[in-house]
C-alpha cells in the first residue's frame, strides 16, 4: 500500500518546460510583483485557464516557493544558459528591489529575437519561391526549345554548335540538375534561419543581433542594482551571468572590473562604466544613465541587424536568379538563332 507522499505526484522541474512556458508565468510573475500581491497562492488561480504546461509550471513553482526554493530556484535550476540568464535576472531584480522591471525587461528581449526571427521566416518565404519558380520556367524553357533547335538547324543543314550540345546534354541531365538547385536554395535558407538560432562557442548566440540584446539586458540590469546601491562585487558577476556568461567568466567579472579589464561576455563599455565606477572616476548616477543608454543604444542596433538582414537576403537573392535567368534566355533564345543567321547568311 502507498503512503501518502508516495501517492502524491511530485512537482515536474522547471528544466522540463520551454521557453513558451517560463514567458507565460514569467509575465504572470511580474505582475503580481508590479500588483505588490504575493505569489504564493495567486499564481496558479491566475494560470488555471492557461494551457495546461503554463499551469503546471505555475503550480510548480508555487510548491517549491511554499518548501522555501528561491522564484530563481524554483523557475530556473538546470545549467542551461537560458536558464542562467533567467536566474541572474531574478537575482538582479530581488537586489534591486525591482524584480518586476527585470522580469519585463528578461520577456521583452525574448519577444524581440521572436519577432525577429518570424521576419526573418517570412523574408525566407520570398527567396525560396523566387528560385521555384525560375527552375519552373528555366525547365520549360530548356526542355521545350532544344528539339526545335535541332530540327532547325536540321532544315538548313547546319550541325549543332559545341555549346549547344553542352545544353542538349543539360537537358538529358535536367533531373538531377534541378534535384540539385533546388536543395541548393532549400539548403542555404536553411542555413541562414539555422545560423540566426545556432550558437557561438560556450553556447552564447551566434546571431549579433541577439548577443546584443543579451548585452543591452546585462547593462540595464546593472543600472538598475548600481541604483539601487548594490556593491560592485555582486554587480559585476551577476550582470556577466545575465550576459550569458560561463561560470569562468562569471568568477572573473570582478577581479577584471578591479583591474580595467572587459568582463566578458558584457561589452566594452559596460565594462567600462563599472571600471570608472570602482575607481572612483565617475558618479553612480551618471553610470547609471550611461548604462540606460548604452543598453537603449544596444536594442535599437539590434533591431537594426535584424531589420538589415531581412532586407539583403531576399534582395541578394533576387539579383542572383535575375542574372542567371539572363544568362539562361541569352544563351537559349538569342544567341541560338543569331548563330544560326549568321550560317545562313555566309552560306
Amino acid at each position: 500500500m502507498m503512503t501518502q507522499s508516495e501517492a502524491k505526484p511530485k512537482p515536474t522541474q522547471p528544466s522540463s518546460y520551454g521557453l513558451e512556458e517560463r514567458l507565460a508565468v514569467c509575465q504572470q510573475v511580474a505582475q503580481l510583483v508590479e500588483a505588490r500581491l504575493p505569489i504564493s497562492g495567486e499564481l496558479g488561480s491566475r494560470t488555471q485557464s492557461a494551457p495546461s504546461r503554463i499551469s503546471a509550471l505555475a503550480q510548480s513553482v508555487e510548491t517549491q516557493l511554499a518548501q522555501g526554493k528561491s522564484l530563481a530556484a524554483a523557475l530556473a535550476s538546470d545549467e542551461s544558459r537560458e536558464s542562467r540568464v533567467l536566474s541572474a535576472c531574478i537575482v538582479s531584480g530581488e537586489l534591486s528591489d525591482r524584480l518586476d522591471h527585470a522580469l519585463h525587461c528578461w520577456t521583452n528581449m525574448h519577444f524581440a529575437n521572436r519577432l525577429a526571427q518570424r521576419r526573418l521566416r517570412s523574408a525566407l518565404v520570398y527567396p525560396f519561391l523566387l528560385v521555384v519558380v525560375t527552375a519552373i520556367s528555366l525547365t520549360y524553357v530548356i526542355w521545350a526549345l532544344i528539339p526545335e533547335y535541332r530540327e532547325t538547324y536540321a532544315l538548313f543543314d547546319k550541325s549543332l554548335p559545341a555549346w549547344l550540345h553542352a545544353i542538349v546534354w543539360i537537358r538529358e541531365q535536367l533531373a538531377p540538375i534541378l534535384l540539385g538547385l533546388l536543395l541548393a536554395g532549400l539548403l542555404s535558407g536553411t542555413y541562414f534561419y539555422w545560423r540566426y538560432r545556432g550558437k557561438r562557442k560556450r553556447n552564447w548566440p551566434a546571431e549579433s543581433s541577439q548577443r546584443l540584446r543579451l548585452q543591452a539586458l546585462a547593462s540595464e540590469m546593472a543600472a538598475s542594482m548600481l541604483n539601487s546601491q548594490v556593491a560592485l562585487n555582486q554587480i559585476a558577476p551577476l550582470t556577466t551571468a545575465v550576459a550569458g556568461g560561463d561560470r569562468e567568466n562569471v568568477d572573473e567579472a570582478f577581479s577584471n572590473i578591479q583591474s580595467q579589464q572587459p568582463a566578458h561576455p558584457l561589452n566594452r563599455e559596460s565594462s567600462m562604466l563599472l571600471s570608472a565606477v570602482h575607481a572612483g572616476i565617475m558618479q553612480k548616477q551618471e553610470a547609471v544613465d550611461n548604462l540606460s543608454q548604452l543598453a537603449d543604444h544596444m536594442r535599437d542596433s539590434a533591431d537594426t541587424l535584424s531589420a538589415r538582414k531581412t532586407r539583403w537576403i531576399p534582395m541578394l537573392t533576387a539579383v542572383i536568379v535575375g542574372l542567371i535567368t539572363l544568362f539562361v534566355y541569352v544563351l537559349l533564345i538569342y544567341l541560338p538563332w543569331i548563330w544560326l543567321l549568321t550560317e545562313i547568311v555566309a552560306a
